[in-house]
C-alpha cells in the first residue's frame, strides 16, 4: 500500500499552507483562486474540520459523473479518511476535473476570517 496520502495528510498539517502551494501543483490552483476571489479571507488557512463542510458542499453539487469521479480519487489517496487528507483529495480531485474555481467559490462564500494556518474565527454573514 502506498503511503503517499499518509504523508500529503501529514504535509498539510505540519506546513504552512504556502509552502504546500509551492509544492503541489492542484495546491497551488487552489490558493490562487481563493486568493482571486476572497483574498482578504485568508481561507487557505482553514483547518480541515472547518474545512470539510465547503469540500463536502462542492462534491454534493458535482453532476453524477464528476462526483463519482471525485469520490474515486478520494478513496484512492485516502483510504483510512481523515479530514487533512480528504480536503487534499478534493483539491486533488478538483484540480483533475478542471473546477478548482468552483471549489474556490464554494469555499469564499464561508462566513470565516483566518489570520494563520488553523487561527480562524467566524465572521458575521
Amino acid at each position: 500500500m502506498s503511503t503517499l496520502p499518509i504523508r500529503l495528510a501529514l504535509v498539510l498539517l505540519i506546513f504552512p499552507a504556502a509552502a504546500l502551494a509551492r509544492t503541489d501543483p492542484a495546491f497551488f490552483a487552489y490558493h490562487t483562486a481563493l486568493t482571486r476571489q476572497c483574498a482578504g479571507k485568508h481561507l487557505g488557512w482553514l483547518p480541515p474540520e472547518i474545512m470539510a463542510g465547503p469540500a463536502q458542499d462542492f462534491l454534493d453539487a458535482l453532476p453524477r459523473q464528476q462526483r463519482a469521479q471525485a469520490d474515486r480519487r478520494i478513496a484512492a489517496e485516502c483510504p483510512r479518511g481523515g479530514a487533512a487528507c480528504t480536503d487534499l483529495a478534493v483539491i486533488h480531485a478538483a484540480a483533475k476535473l478542471k473546477v478548482v474555481s468552483r471549489l474556490a467559490t464554494v469555499v469564499c462564500r464561508e462566513d470565516y476570517l483566518c489570520t494563520g494556518v488553523g487561527r480562524c474565527r467566524e465572521t458575521p454573514p
